[in-house]
């Protein structure tokens, strides 16, 4: 802490590393630096260690905080992957920041019961860093939001204010998450738009409203699998059209389609033909095989335009478990896609098959 910090050197608070190929690297430690003002432009580290270990360390954590502002801002950098880096109240987190950093290959997890909201124009998680979100986490006054790593959203997100947001990495939706209804989503080639794993209940879709969306060639909404889940072993599948399980062969799930019959039955169809919202079933298990799990849904609505030149997935999967051919489970239904936009263009493909 000082009045003025300036310099041109090195700060560290590296983890140390591994001595061999068996022995893990230490996590990185803290800096926090207070000040009225700063020239430095030397380096600031706090990296996990490894060396020729097997497992590197966790990042540390960087803070800085000018006296007269009223945030600081938070940088986690790990030069490999390693382990996670936990961040919260229980560590003195304080609820807002200016800035929220993630370097080079930083895996961070905001704990629960540690609500964060960040104050900055944009927010970035670079190609190799992850972030898990399982607390309330507000991205205030953010117009340009760029995934190119992994967000993985577990509790409720809201950035109102974004007009841009870039996946060329993977966002995985759960539930109550708010994007600015302004804002341009565009899925880059690469870029993985899908949700958590829905079990017995609809819990988890993509439900956005938007200005323009876009999938670019290469880019994936995929949903594949997202539905109810598939029947244990001889147990009947999940969902409204769930397949029956069998001591053999187990029913396929059903949706806007009747599920296949075996020495079990297959589902009843189900839901609307004009406003399909609903996810796919589970397929009945066999003898040894889990059913296949249903597709997921999609209900995406765009003021403006809606391009699809990649590709809309919510199939249903295949059984799985069991060696014998002739022991076979039911597989998932494919779940729905709803879309809506004042003009739809594209040269991509939208599956909700079975």
């Amino acid at each position: 802490s000082g009045a003025l910090i300036t310099g041109n050197g090195s700060i560290t608070a590296n983890g140390g590393n591994g001595v061999d190929i068996y022995s893990a690297g230490g996590g990185g430690g803290r800096i926090a630096l207070y000040y009225d003002q700063k020239t430095y432009t030397g380096s600031l580290a706090a990296q996990g260690g490894c060396g020729t270990c097997t497992e590197r360390g966790g990042a540390g954590t960087i803070y800085e905080k000018d006296h007269d502002e009223p945030r600081g801002a938070l940088t986690i950098e790990n030069s490999g992957a390693g382990e996670w880096t936990d961040i919260g109240t229980t560590y003195s987190l304080p609820s807002t920041l200016d800035n929220l950093r993630l370097n080079g290959s930083a895996l961070v997890n905001l704990n629960s019961s540690s609500d964060l909201e960040v104050f900055s124009g944009s927010f970035k998680i670079p190609t190799s860093s992850s972030l898990y979100t399982n607390s309330n986490f507000r991205l205030n006054e953010t117009t340009a939001i760029s995934i190119d790593g992994n967000l993985y959203q577990n509790s409720p997100m809201q950035a109102t204010g974004t007009t841009t947001m870039d996946i060329s990495g993977q966002l995985r939706l759960s539930n109550s998450y708010t994007f600015g209804s302004g804002s341009h989503i565009t899925v880059e080639n690469g870029g993985l738009l899908n949700t958590q794993d829905n079990t017995t209940t609809k819990q988890y879709y993509v439900d956005l409203d938007v200005e323009h969306f876009t999938v670019d060639t290469g880019g994936t909404v995929n949903l594949t699998g997202k539905g109810y889940t598939g029947g244990p072993a001889r147990t009947t599948g999940n969902g409204p059209g769930a397949g029956i399980g069998g001591f053999a062969d187990a029913g396929g799930a059903a949706y806007g389609g009747d599920g296949g019959d075996a020495d079990a039955a297959g589902g009843d169809g189900y839901g609307s033909i004009i406003l399909p919202v609903d996810l796919g079933s589970g397929g009945g298990g066999g003898h040894h095989r889990v059913g296949g799990a249903g597709g997921g849904h999609d209900r995406i609505t765009a003021t403006g335009t809606m391009t699809i030149n990649g590709s809309i997935q919510n199939n249903g999967n295949a059984p799985t478990g069991g060696s014998d051919p002739s022991d076979k489970g039911g597989a998932g239904a494919g779940g729905s896609v709803l879309l809506s936009g004042a003009l739809m263009t594209g040269t991509g493909t939208m599956t909700a098959n079975g």
